[in-house]
C-alpha cells in the first residue's frame, strides 16, 4: 500500500464516498477543508433519505477519493480513516479529522465487486412473493440492489439469493440498513442490505467470486 496526502486530491466540490459502516456508503461533496487542522467539511449529495436509519457516532469512518491509478498495481483507492468531530443535519454535514498518516491507496477490488450481471432475488419478512434486482455492489459483508421495488422500512430482515453469473445460487440471511431513489421519478431504487453471518461456505464462495472476477 502506498501512503498519499489526501489533501491533494480534496478540494471544494469533490465528491468523496463515507464508508460508515457494513456496506453502507454515502455520497458527500466537499465544502471546505482546513489541512492545517486536518479537517474536512462536506454535505451529503443527494436526498437526505439517503441517511435514514444511519447513526453517525464517535468512530472512525473511512472516506473513499475515487479510483486512481497506480502503474504498478492498476486501479486503486484511496482510503482515509478519519475521525467524526461535528455533526448536523437538515441538511446533513460532517466534519472529520483526518488522522495523520494514516491514508492509504488500495485495491478495493480485493475485497468487493461491481461487475455487472450479478442478480438476487430478495423476500421482504412478512411478504409472500421475492422480488429480483441487479446487484450493482457485492462483497462478503453486503450488496447494493437496484430495484424498482419501494423499499421495506430500515431494519427489516430479507431472506436472500445471491445469483451469480457462473450459475451459483447463494443463499443469505440479512436486513435493510438504508435505501436511495436513484431516479428523478422515484421509481429506481437502491437498497443497501447488510448480511447477518453468513455459512462458511457461502463466505468462501462469494470471496472466491470476488476473486476471480477481478480482470
Amino acid at each position: 500500500m502506498l501512503k498519499v496526502d489526501p489533501f491533494e486530491h480534496l478540494g471544494p466540490g469533490v465528491v468523496v464516498s463515507i464508508d460508515v459502516g457494513d456496506n453502507i456508503s454515502l455520497s458527500f461533496r466537499v465544502e471546505r477543508t482546513d489541512p492545517a487542522q486536518r479537517r474536512v467539511h462536506l454535505h451529503l449529495e443527494g436526498d437526505e433519505r439517503a441517511a435514514d436509519g444511519v447513526e453517525f457516532v464517535d468512530w472512525r469512518v473511512f472516506m473513499l477519493l475515487g479510483q486512481h491509478r497506480s502503474s504498478s498495481s492498476g486501479p486503486v483507492a484511496v482510503s482515509v480513516p478519519t475521525e467524526l468531530r461535528g455533526l448536523s443535519r437538515s441538511p446533513l454535514r460532517l466534519e472529520l479529522e483526518v488522522l495523520e498518516g494514516t491514508a492509504l491507496m488500495q485495491r478495493r477490488s480485493l475485497y468487493r465487486t461491481t461487475r455487472p450481471g450479478i442478480r438476487a432475488r430478495v423476500r421482504v419478512d412478512g411478504a409472500t412473493e421475492a422480488l429480483q434486482g441487479d446487484v450493482l455492489d457485492l462483497s462478503a459483508s453486503g450488496l447494493a440492489l437496484s430495484t424498482y421495488v419501494s423499499p421495506p422500512s430500515t431494519g427489516t430482515g430479507l431472506d436472500l439469493e445471491v445469483l451469480l453469473p457462473t450459475g451459483e445460487s447463494l443463499p443469505a440471511r440479512g436486513r435493510l440498513v438504508g435505501a436511495m431513489a436513484r431516479g428523478s421519478g422515484g421509481d429506481d431504487w437502491r437498497w443497501n442490505v447488510q448480511f447477518d453471518d453468513l455459512p462458511a461456505a457461502v463466505r468462501d464462495a462469494l470471496r472466491s467470486y470476488i476473486h476471480r472476477a477481478q480482470p
